[in-house]
């Protein structure tokens, strides 16, 4: 028998807009609701054989404080268990929908690059 969609992927449904966006203006929110499409779950059924403690360059991980869909627990968790550094916003699943966290964002991403060596930052 084949598998159900709801078997086979993560879909998009009425609860999905205040998870991600419940702290965006309602016209941005429905606008990137729109974007949004299912997604495989394969990638949570799969065993992984290349994961974060593999990777040997810096990383830092954004902590969203007020997430709706990975509970900041789960994420300082996650980069623990990662080695990496850790930066942490007042915002929601989607960091880059405020000012004050895209500047975060930058510095993470500035001061990586610095540390990389590849340039002045």
């Amino acid at each position: 028998m084949p598998a159900t969609e709801a078997e086979t992927k993560l879909l998009v449904n009425e609860n999905t807009t205040e998870v991600f966006y419940h702290e965006i203006d309602p016209g941005t929110t429905n606008e990137a609701a729109s974007l949004l499409c299912s997604a495989s779950i394969m990638p949570l059924k799969v065993p992984v054989e290349f994961t974060m403690q593999k990777v040997t360059v810096p990383k830092t991980y954004v902590v969203c404080t007020q997430d709706s869909a990975i509970s900041p627990n789960v994420q300082r968790f996650v980069a623990g268990e990662g080695g990496c550094k850790v930066a942490v916003v007042d915002n929601g699943h989607s960091p880059s929908s405020k000012e004050a966290t895209r500047e975060v964002i930058v510095r993470v991403v500035v001061e990586a690059h610095a540390s990389s060596g590849k340039g002045p930052a």
